[in-house]
């Protein structure tokens, strides 16, 4: 028997994730005056199991409508999910496709990564889908021939993912051990878990050995208060003082810009004793694909997007970000467009080219800077206007933001779509002021 009640805290949530209401919708419900009903059996010790099993999406379609209830930051990534329920639909068990679907949930929302190929996306889904169930003959390169994507393109892209993987599993690990009081951790899909956590724990074993530090770092990844973020980062700084991420954590919820910018350096100088000099001779070229320089390196980025665009250390925003890039010259985070701006800020124009040309790929950063660069250089001349042209072709989105046409929104983008108006709004965030400091520039672009 059941009874329409108040959902509670601690019931699975409405909308189907399979998380706890208290982990998932329930601040946005407060926020909007929102009261969720549901069915509460009369029975629920003797009928909790089977009462959990009915909201994992078992059919095509109830994994589409749980799809459609989420919140995605953009609709290619909504799109995607969709996809990824088509691809994975004949061959896989419903527990197993809402797995990925929840990884590709997890990693789209927190890494907001930009997507040109989405078969990128199917190949290397597949390929952990692989790993989740067993299956060895699934390999990055029996996928990528599948999906007509190259190998090195899965490998880079599980690579990304793989903190996304770390951090379902952690979650999974601490809502066990803390099964009395798990109020401060998600609780994350337990239809999933056991795949999962065999899987993972065959493949990186470390990550069963998350360190207490780790396990706080991980915890405050989850809240949403700034306040208990901090308490945990310091909580975990007490145990582990060399712990990059606790002052990336303390750091990113600071005003005050100074004292920001002496938390993230004090994070890179905790990172390199933490790693060693040895670690960084040994692994310079492909740092980023090893999980354990990863707070290193978003020290190393808060540290020199701070000194570059905030405190005007050009300098050293430059030698920063050009350290990052020798130790991981495929760039993973975009390092590359950030230094570009840093060249044409001390006015190394050259260096900037070299940059660009090194990378060689059409963007908005790439195709705009060229055109402020020929015009920095040597005024308006009869080159700018090939590049103008092309720039616009890539994105035309940019020009009504230089000419004040079109105002820029209060907050920046959730996410970044090459040759849409979110990319143009994140170019013009970080060179607005070269812009205006252009007016004879802006004239001739208004003219052209």
């Amino acid at each position: 028997m059941s009874s329409l009640a108040k959902v509670g805290r601690n019931d699975p949530c409405p909308c189907g994730s399979g998380a706890k209401y208290k982990k998932c919708c329930l601040h946005k419900d407060e926020a909007n005056n929102v009261i969720r009903l549901g069915t509460q059996s009369l029975f629920a010790e003797e009928n909790e199991v089977e009462e959990y099993e009915e909201v994992i999406p078992q059919s095509y379609e109830e994994r589409v409508e749980f799809i459609e209830l989420q919140v995605w930051a953009s609709e290619q990534y909504r799109t995607i999910a969709l996809q990824l329920n088509d691809h994975l639909r004949e061959r896989y068990e419903p527990l197993e496709i809402i797995t990925i679907i929840t990884l590709w949930m997890t990693y789209s929302r927190d890494y907001s990564p930009i997507i040109n190929k989405p078969d990128v996306i199917f190949a290397t889904m597949e390929y952990v889908m692989g790993i989740l169930t067993g299956n060895s003959s699934i390999t990055q390169t029996s996928v990528a021939k599948q999906y007509s994507v190259s190998s090195a393109s899965v490998s880079n892209r599980f690579k990304d993912m793989t903190p996304s993987l770390d951090q379902l599993l952690n979650l999974m690990l601490l809502d066990e051990e803390d099964e009395e009081d798990d109020d401060d951790f998600e609780n994350v899909h337990h239809f999933a878990r056991n795949e999962l956590e065999s899987q993972m724990r065959h493949f990186r074993p470390d990550f069963a050995k998350a360190s207490p530090a780790q396990k706080l770092i991980d915890q405050a990844n989850q809240t949403t208060s700034a306040k208990m973020k901090k308490k945990l980062a310091e909580q975990a700084l007490a145990l582990d003082p060399l712990h990059p991420d606790a002052y990336n954590l303390i750091a990113e919820e600071l005003e005050d810009i100074d004292e920001a910018a002496k938390l993230y350096k004090r994070g890179i100088d905790a990172g390199r004793k933490q790693l060693g000099t040895t670690f960084f001779t040994e692994n310079k070229g492909y740092f980023w694909g090893l999980l354990e320089t990863r707070p290193f390196m978003r020290a190393m980025h808060g540290y020199g997007e701070i000194c570059l665009f905030y405190l005007h250390q050009y300098k050293e925003g430059v030698h920063i970000f050009e350290e990052m890039l020798d130790l991981c010259p495929n760039d993973n985070m975009g390092i590359r467009y950030l230094l570009v701006t840093g060249y044409i800020l001390l006015k190394q124009y050259p260096k900037a080219l070299a940059l660009i040309n090194h990378y060689d790929e059409s963007c908005a950063n790439f195709n705009y800077n060229r055109l402020l660069i020929s015009y920095l250089q040597h005024g308006v001349n009869p080159s700018m206007k090939p590049l103008f042209k092309q720039a616009i072709a890539q994105n035309p989105h940019v020009v009504p933001f230089i000419l004040g046409s079109k105002k820029m929104p209060k907050h920046p983008p959730a996410t970044i779509g090459s040759g849409d108006e979110t990319e143009a709004i994140d170019y013009i965030m970080y060179h607005n002021p070269l812009y205006t400091a252009s007016p004879k520039l802006v004239k001739w672009m208004s003219r052209s």
